[in-house]
């Protein structure tokens, strides 16, 4: 088998996904990111080389900071509805900004 073949799925291959071509544009929209909280907490604690796309969510509570109220709240929502299936006991997420008292 040659293994340049399996370096694309058919979703990714403009050759072959024409016929779900919508499909496949929808997922390029998807970003996934594996929260560890440790890192979003302590993220100097992290020596290692910095990913790109930031896969850990190092700067996950950045770009929520940054976000227009309206984006912020509609993610947060979403969120908050993904977290009540799993911890019932969790719901509303809110965004507070607070400034360190040490500094």
């Amino acid at each position: 088998m040659d293994p340049k073949r399996k370096t694309q799925t058919y979703l990714e291959q403009v050759s072959a996904n024409q016929s779900f071509r919508e499909i496949a544009e929808f997922f390029q929209q998807v970003n996934y990111l594996h929260l560890v909280p440790q890192l979003i907490k302590f993220p100097e604690a992290f020596s290692g080389k910095k990913l790109a796309g930031d896969p850990f969510g190092m700067d996950f509570l950045v770009s929520v900071a940054k976000a227009t109220s309206k984006v912020r709240e509609s993610r947060l929502r979403k969120i908050d509805r993904a977290l009540a299936l799993v911890v019932p006991q969790l719901h509303e997420l809110a965004y507070t900004h607070r400034i360190p008292s040490n500094l």
